[in-house]
């Protein structure tokens, strides 16, 4: 035990202050003992036993009330000296029993803290489970390319030579289980050949901001076309974003070819471009 020196040299001061004490008490001659001058020469003095040769201690315990009082604190002393090591037993059985309860309140507190966070866990992995269950998922990308001229302010009839664009249309279609409320469409041209992960330029692509709502099961074109100069053969890429009824924000990327008609009114084709990652949902 970590007091146990100390509590030790506490008791041993303690009892030999009560012996010290007690032996200061028999050493002091006893109030009715007189010291008599000596008036008789040696030779008539009488011969003296060894009983009469010390009557101090002869009657210390019997005629002495000092030497009893003495004794009686020297032995009560030690019944003090003996119940103080009794106490200091106890008391380190009870120091000892309180460290195993408290160890074992810390194991019980840790088990529980474990049994909680696996709850917690638990009960996340219900939560995602649910969240992906029951939220919506827009399936998004071109459905129709047309080649058109481009409507010039004042112009009433276009006639060959006339600058023409393409005109892209992005459908859209909830295939999840709830309502889904689209918020902004990003879509780019270009002829270069792509990456392997999907980057997006905000500047050199169109942006447009909506507030369209798709229930299950329903399919509706992006309200704002996207359209481009060049006639030529490119790539057409992009995404549409949108919210759940959690209001978490999701992605439905797309990326496709584009072989476009040079005839106005003409529809082209439309094909699959760009690795999975450029047409993944998230």
């Amino acid at each position: 035990m970590r007091f146990r020196v100390p509590e030790l040299f506490l008791g041993c001061l303690l009892t030999v202050a009560v012996f010290a004490t007690s032996m200061v008490f028999a050493s002091r001659p006893s109030p009715q003992q007189s010291v008599h001058p000596v008036s008789e020469s040696r030779s008539t003095l009488k011969p003296t036993s060894s009983a009469d040769s010390d009557p101090a201690w002869s009657t210390w315990l019997t005629k002495d009330a000092s030497g009893f009082f003495t004794a009686a604190q020297a032995f009560i002393g030690l019944i003090q000296a003996v119940l103080f090591f009794v106490q200091l037993r106890f008391m380190r059985q009870s120091l000892g029993d309180t460290k195993a309860a408290a160890t074992a309140a810390r194991d019980a507190a840790t088990a529980a803290k474990q049994q909680v966070d696996v709850a917690k866990a638990q009960i996340d992995v219900t939560k995602i489970g649910i969240f992906d269950l029951e939220r919506a998922y827009i399936d998004a990308g071109p459905v129709e390319l047309k080649t058109q001229y481009v409507n010039t302010p004042g112009a009433i009839v276009f006639r060959p030579g006339d600058p023409m664009e393409l005109v892209v249309t992005v459908g859209m279609k909830n295939t999840g289980r709830t309502r889904a409320a689209i918020t902004c469409a990003h879509g780019e041209f270009s002829k270069n050949s792509l990456g392997d992960t999907p980057t997006y330029n905000r500047l050199i692509g169109e942006t447009y901001l909506t507030d369209v709502s798709l229930s299950p099961g329903e399919s509706h074109d992006f309200p704002f076309p996207f359209r481009c100069p060049d006639m030529s053969d490119q790539t057409f890429f992009g995404y549409v974003e949108y919210k759940d009824i959690f209001k978490n924000a999701h992605k439905s990327r797309f990326c496709a070819r584009l072989r476009p008609s040079h005839e106005n009114g003409k529809s082209g084709t439309i094909q699959f471009a760009g690795g999975d990652a450029w047409r993944e949902c998230d």
